[in-house]
């Protein structure tokens, strides 16, 4: 292949290589949430017309100009590039070097990345010919059908499993020039749908073309390009499915049966064009890298150490305290867009970043008006929205920063004491532009306040190395020792080196600490201290696909009803300067109206406006005393049941100095449940008391507190009025920017509320509950006096471990001491429309059910299912779209759940596993499993409402097999006798099965691919599909007189299909992919 004569001009209009069949050309994509970009093609002759890009391209610098001509040379190349190094402009530059009859591809990793790729692509005038997918888009352009999340991408996998190199219902799409952006976080599922796309694109281009244009009709060409530095996506929570940097380090067997026989060759990106010197030399002492930071267009700032405590002193001024002040100099200086605010978590309640956003929105300017507006990362909060960035402040995760950058960065935690990912620091810390602010906090111990002790070199990261940093001239060499999980002296020496760096940083001017120094941190003998808490019904975040259907299928599922109608309305709302995402307050509302019209009141809102806040100082101590005149005498609370009472009193006394604030806060919102009560009336309504920080009730909130009460009391409320109240509840319990931003005032909440959305939602919801009754009419009393409500909105479940349940593994000393959370409803006379009777109910109102609402679900049957030994039934209903789901577990499986998910949140490890560590285990079905199951391989997840209904754990061993085929069998014959399939049918599929589980028995087939024993026995143990999820619809046989469930812990299939992970982490095997 020829090059251009002069690398640094690259002739755009040659025409290199062999012409491409017009017929296997890029089309654009028919499905409208595929997010590709969207051109026309024009054709000569099968040569794509195409105008020279416009001169915004840069011209490459000798880095990028190697990959191109590497690229144009024919080869396959791996592009290692370092944070701010230019990836998508080279990708860019790459894609403008090509012949003008290719086309390529850009997958990247999530929406916003691919945004941005779009915008620079339509700027270069190159929008003929790139094209730009995430990875979830483009499956959605070949499948024909919206794949807009893992569940629905790994079940499109699965068909493609079955249907092997047929097309099925893929639709031809054409492939030349792949460059798959973020590589080092590809996980093994998107790995898995991106093999079939490459190999349905050869097929089809094997079909389309005559086989004689040479190696561009029988090869693909890719380009990897990432950072392994910077691999995110391998949270403990993704199980099997955890990202992986091997696709990226191994090309070609990983990808070699694509590319075939193109050479595999790597090109680096080393400068990076967004990092000062200075900010670079910083970045590498942590990180142990060796980026060469290429910004010398702006001045090489030094790095701003702050040592301080992170929050704002309240009652004045304190150089140890973090002042609000000075976050507001920093946002004036560079401006809102060009501000980040940084931490490893923004939606704990806690944490400083709020403190600090909630005090600059009381800032106005001279008018009166608002300064400043911030966006806040919403997934959390239940805004499902496209978020509007411009004139806000963004506070974003460490994680979340992924692929953006600003002029000014501020890191809140850069310290030792809650030790974040390395990578998530580091990443965090490359996104400075200009200045770099990193906030080192000091806390209170018993010598007063005093710095955390400092961020260790490389982080958690357990490997040493030797470490050499080149800046200024010099090198900076250090020997950093190992670090295993719990290794607290190897720990102390990594902060001690870090300390001893950044001294010599600062010294030499490229890291400024204005008059305080670098902290003094005394070394003395660590004491671990656990933190007790309870894990939340609501919080399955960063669950991978496939581990949240091994969780659902502890439960039994129906899908009563599918997306019907779905109510439209604007989720985001223009003001005058931003837009906002209002979609959860709708979610709120709607909540809030539903309990006004059947019980005339609504717990959260009458906890805000009637006193039920208690504010706690974090640091102070608490003795009981204090506590129970606080709580009974002063707030008038009502009487503890006894059994709570004695929890209380020896929580506060386990210490002879009380209880610390912060730890009562978590006591008095998980363990301890404290209510009031309001007399109105004839009725007495009771409410929850809420524990907060005594920063948290921010100032601004309580001229507010009268006229929310007025407009709540009043008799009619229009949906608007409604949505100004959700607002309002909200900002009590979280930040306050949306209040602020959006409205104040309940008038202006009239000129963009959409009633007829909440009017449709109520009715859905009025109709779905109109024989329940008032929870008033129906309470009961218990064996201790007090009474409960038998139906109640807002109802709380708890379930606290046994002693030999709790949960506490070092190096983490997080004690999670059960699980908790607040149900929707709860009660009695609530039924689906096929008569299944219902115990409680979740509502949403959103766009569609995830799998997400579906754990939350489950996790209230099951809080109830333990708590009344006695099995639970769960409606999870969408009034948004009708959407219908009801799951059921009984008492013990509902108890395992509770345990198992929380040994996955904490580390994600499963309990099954603990046999191989000596530890003993009760179950005798975990103690059958172990004994039985000494490697086991996961190769599906069962999950009743997706692709595959059974689950099972697989072995290469001829016994296992045989023992699968039986239990097939059995089932079969099961089947037989009380359904109308033909008994020789029956037969020829068991033959036919069998034949094919003894074929792939011991080899790779067996794990996976379109003939495994798997995709076998999942197709025999359920046939219909279900037309929503094309998929069938349940995971159970029915015979005559009760339902067998395949995944109940009792079920006598569970010793060979109940899947089992009893490995950590991933197996070089290309299988478990």
């Amino acid at each position: 292949m020829e090059k251009a004569d002069n690398p640094e001009e690259i002739n755009y209009s040659s025409h290199h290589g062999i012409r491409a069949s017009s017929n296997f050309l890029h089309e654009s994509p028919h499905v409208d949430d595929a997010d590709a970009t969207t051109a026309r093609i024009n054709t000569n002759n099968g040569i794509i017309a195409s105008p020279p890009p416009q001169s915004i391209l840069p011209t490459p610098s000798t880095e990028q100009r190697a990959v191109i001509n590497a690229v144009l040379e024919g080869n396959c190349v791996t592009i290692p590039s370092v944070a701010g190094s230019g990836k998508t402009t080279c990708m860019l530059q790459i894609a403008a070097a090509l012949p003008l009859h290719r086309h390529a591809i850009i997958i990247t990793y999530n929406r916003s990345l691919k945004d941005e790729c779009v915008t620079r692509i339509h700027a270069c005038g190159l929008s003929t010919r790139v094209s730009c997918y995430t990875i979830h888009g483009l499956i959605s352009r070949v499948a024909g059908r919206v794949c807009n999340d893992d569940s629905k991408l790994n079940s499109v996998a699965q068909e493609w499993d079955r249907d092997g190199r047929s097309l099925g219902k893929a639709r031809p799409f054409g492939m030349d020039l792949v460059l798959l952006d973020e590589a080092q976080d590809l996980r093994p599922s998107f790995y898995r749908a991106l093999c079939h796309v490459m190999e349905m694109c050869l097929h089809y281009r094997g079909r389309a073309s005559s086989g004689a244009n040479g190696v561009e009709q029988t090869t693909l060409q890719i380009c990897l390009v990432g950072d392994p530095n910077q691999m995110l996506y391998d949270f403990p929570t993704y199980g099997s499915d955890k990202a992986s940097t091997r696709y990226m380090m191994e090309p070609q067997k990983h990808w070699g049966q694509f590319t075939k026989h193109r050479a595999w060759t790597k090109r680096k990106l080393s400068v990076s064009y967004r990092l000062t010197p200075n900010i670079a030399a910083f970045v590498n002492v942590i990180w142990g890298t060796g980026i060469v930071g290429g910004n010398t267009r702006t001045e090489n700032l030094p790095v701003d150490y702050v040592c301080k405590y992170p929050f704002p002193y309240k009652y004045g001024s304190d150089p140890n305290f973090l002042s609000t002040k000075y976050l507001q100099g920093l946002i004036d200086e560079y401006e809102p867009e060009n501000t980040l605010f940084l931490a490893q978590s923004v939606k704990n309640k806690n944490c400083p970043i709020r403190v600090h956003v909630n005090e600059l929105l009381k800032i106005q300017d001279g008018n009166g008006q608002r300064l400043y507006n911030f966006h806040i990362k919403e997934s959390f909060r239940g805004f499902e929205g496209k978020a509007d960035l411009r004139n806000k402040v963004r506070v974003w995760t460490f994680c979340g920063s992924k692929g953006i950058e600003a002029d000014c960065v501020v890191i809140f935690g850069f310290d030792g004491d809650y030790l974040a990912s390395l990578n998530q620091m580091c990443v965090a810390l490359s996104r400075a532009r200009k200045r770099l602010v990193v906030i080192h906090g000091k806390k209170y111990t018993g010598r007063g306040l005093c710095p955390n002790k400092y961020y260790p070199l490389l982080g958690e990261k357990e490997e040493g190395m030797k470490h050499s940093i080149v800046w200024n001239g010099r090198v900076l060499s250090v020997d950093v020792p190992p670090c295993k999980g719990g290794d607290l002296e190897s720990s102390r020496i990594r902060s001690r080196q870090t300390r001893a760096l950044l001294s010599t940083l600062e010294k030499n001017k490229a890291i400024c600490t204005k008059l305080e120094g670098m902290p003094k941190i005394k070394d003395t003998a660590t004491v671990v201290k656990h933190s007790v808490a309870w894990y939340v019904a609501s919080e399955f975040s960063f669950f991978a696909a496939l581990e949240e259907h091994y969780f659902l299928s502890y439960g039994m599922w129906t899908q009563e009803k599918q997306i019907a109608d779905r109510i439209e309305y604007n989720i985001s709302v223009q003001f005058d300067k931003i837009a906002e995402d209002v979609s959860a307050l709708y979610g709120e509302a709607l909540v809030y109206m539903l309990q006004w019209e059947k019980e005339g009141y609504c717990p959260n809102v009458e906890t805000v406006i009637n006193d039920g806040i208690l504010q706690f100082n974090p640091t102070e101590w608490y003795q009981e005393d204090v506590l129970r005149t606080l709580i009974f005498a002063q707030k008038n609370c009502e009487p503890m049941p006894p059994g709570m009472d004695t929890a209380f009193s020896a929580a506060v006394r386990a210490e002879e100095k009380g209880i610390m604030g912060k730890d009562l806060i978590r006591l008095l919102n998980t363990r301890i449940r404290i209510q009031k009560r309001r007399v109105d009336g004839e009725r007495i309504i009771f409410f929850r008391i809420k524990a907060m920080e005594t920063r948290e009730l921010d100032e601004k909130m309580k001229p507010f507190l009268a006229k929310i009460r007025s407009i709540y009391e009043a008799t009619e409320k229009t949906p608007a009025i409604w949505l100004f109240i959700a607002n309002a509840v909200m900002a009590y319990d979280t930040y306050h920017e949306k209040w602020n931003q959006i409205g104040t005032e309940p008038e202006s909440y009239e000129r963009w509320a959409e009633a007829h959305a909440l009017e449709k939602g109520l009715s859905r919801l009025r109709e779905l509950m109109k024989s329940v009754p008032p929870s008033q009419e129906n309470t009961l009393k218990q064996e201790d006096g007090t009474h409960m409500e038998l139906s109640s909105f807002e109802h709380e479940l708890i379930y606290d471990f046994e002693e030999d349940e709790i949960i506490c593994k070092p190096p983490n000393n997080l004690n999670i001491q059960g699980v908790q959370g607040i149900c929707d409803w709860v009660g009695s006379g609530l039924s689906s429309p096929s008569g299944t009777l219902v115990d409680l109910l979740e509502i949403k109102f959103t766009s569609e059910l995830g799998n997400e609402n579906r754990l939350q679900i489950m996790t209230y049957a099951a809080l109830l299912a333990v708590e009344r030994n006695k099995t639970s039934v769960g409606m999870l209903y969408n009034a948004r779209t009708e959407e219908m789901e009801i799951c059921q577990i009984e008492p013990q499986r509902a108890k395992d759940f509770l345990i198992d998910t929380s040994w996955f949140k904490y580390d994600g490890t499963k309990r099954y596993s603990r046999k191989l560590d000596g530890v003993v285990i009760k179950s005798d079905t975990e103690k059958t499993l172990c004994q039985r199951q000494t490697q086991i391989n996961r190769t599906s997840i069962s999950n009743p409402l997706n692709d595959t209904k059974i689950s099972m754990s697989c072995t290469t061993n001829e016994a296992t097999v045989a023992n699968v085929i039986s239990m097939v069998e059995n089932q079969l014959q099961k089947r037989s006798l009380h359904t109308s399939v033909h008994r020789e049918d029956e037969q020829n599929k068991r033959c036919k099965y069998r034949n094919d589980i003894m074929r792939s028995q011991g080899s790779d087939e067996f794990i996976r691919g379109p003939s495994s024993a798997f995709s076998c026995i999942s197709s025999i143990v359920a046939e219909e599909e279900s037309p929503m999820f094309g998929t069938p619809s349940t995971a159970r046989f029915q015979n005559q007189t009760e339902w067998i469930d395949l995944t109940s812990p009792d079920s006598v299939c569970k010793q060979q299909l109940r899947m089992v992970d009893l490995t950590a982490g991933h197996s070089d095997d290309d299988s478990n992919c």
